[in-house]
């Protein structure tokens, strides 16, 4: 069964009027489409959703009979009124649940598109099952990353609470005795002061330089030169850019592996999955591939020419290809990867902890001697 694709172009044309170049803009970061600005759907709402809708959908019950057994548990009113709306418009008005959901904005465009895909294809359990297990590994990958930085944020948060209150109440009365006594404040003191006055001289302005730069950065996000500047940047960060460069792999080789094992011809398979992977590098790639494919030069040698693409992908795509199962070798190697992925977020969360601890625990020792040695040195002065 293969998937028509002329009509997504005219109904995404048609959903949206601006320029060609924020039709690719349109992704969700790391691909972070985590709650953020207000978003009330986070990954634990949606691996739930996804995770309920393939266990109700498995069982044989119909979408109408799914909704209501999904909604009565529901007791979160706002979240209610999504879901009932998604259900109006699914069940008594004939919108797909794709387009439901598209409409929602609560979902991105991988999620609608990846539910659009199991529609069309008749593997709508498998793809929420998939979405879920996807949704899953995210919400492990967050809490690593939670427990990785949270002992050290509240030694860090300790430590700027005692240093504020060092500052404007402890130093200055040791400042103030030790000009009366004819003494001076220790070079690494006066360094501490020093940076404390200049904080409170030009804080506000930095804060609002900051707050302007993340502005900045938040409305270009969607513009080519941006995804094109940062995922460069991402891509060259030690250990994390090869993990972030895998997460991405796996979502390339799960979705490649649901569209082709439906039987979808694979030109069209490479346009679908380049409007879902949601990563610039990946997303041209998959652009020349895909014209390499309709100029009968095949896949692998379009896929040969990044070097996004790890050799094993590459050599098992080149056999995959040559025997017609590309669908099945994007299956074992999304598994590869997703797993791969699970074991490096552990590994870098166990590394994250420690250097994070000795990082901050360095910069409080460092204070704390600045701020206590005049109290000794006042020791000797009074002894004299």
């Amino acid at each position: 069964m293969a998937i028509d694709l002329s009509s997504i172009n005219k109904e995404k044309k048609k959903s949206t009027s601006v320029e060609p170049e924020s039709d690719t803009a349109k992704k969700d970061f790391l691909n972070t489409d985590i709650s953020l600005f207000g978003n009330s759907f986070n990954d634990k709402k949606k691996e739930k959703f996804f995770s309920e809708f393939h266990l109700l959908l498995s069982s044989g019950v119909d979408l109408r009979t799914a909704f209501d057994i999904f909604t009565s548990q529901i007791t979160n009113k706002k979240e209610l009124e999504v879901y009932k709306e998604i259900e109006h418009k699914t069940v008594k008005s004939g919108v797909k649940l794709w387009q439901a959901l598209q409409q929602s904005e609560k979902f991105s465009e991988y999620e609608f598109y990846s539910v659009r895909l199991g529609e069309e294809s008749g593997k709508l359990k498998e793809v929420f099952q998939e979405l879920s297990e996807y949704f899953n590994r995210r919400i492990k990958q967050q809490r690593q990353f939670i427990g990785a930085i949270s002992a050290p944020a509240m030694v860090f948060v300790a430590a700027v609470g005692v240093l504020g209150f060092m500052l404007n109440y402890v130093v200055p009365v040791f400042a103030d005795m030790y000009k009366k006594m004819g003494g001076e404040l220790p070079k690494i003191t006066r360094v501490i002061i020093t940076l404390a006055d200049i904080v409170k001289k030009y804080g506000l302005l930095t804060f609002v330089l900051i707050a302007g730069v993340s502005v900045f950065f938040y409305t270009s996000r969607k513009k080519i030169w941006f995804r094109k500047t940062t995922s460069s940047l991402v891509l060259k960060i030690p250990v994390l850019g090869n993990l972030i460069l895998k997460m991405y792999l796996a979502r390339f080789c799960s979705s490649m592996n649901m569209l082709l094992m439906a039987y979808t011809p694979l030109e069209k398979a490479l346009l679908l999955v380049k409007s879902m992977v949601g990563f610039y590098p990946l997303e041209i790639a998959l652009d020349d591939m895909r014209k390499s494919v309709i100029d009968g030069r095949g896949f692998y040698q379009g896929m040969s020419k990044f070097s996004l693409f790890p050799h094993q992908m590459l050599a098992l795509s080149k056999i995959g290809e040559k025997v017609n199962q590309l669908g099945p070798v994007f299956g074992k190697l999304s598994k590869q990867y997703n797993d791969e992925v699970d074991k490096q977020s552990e590994t870098v969360g166990k590394m994250v902890e420690p250097l994070l601890i000795l990082f901050i625990g360095t910069i409080v020792g460092f204070i704390i001697v600045a701020m206590y040695l005049p109290m000794f040195k006042m020791n000797t002065l009074i002894k004299h």
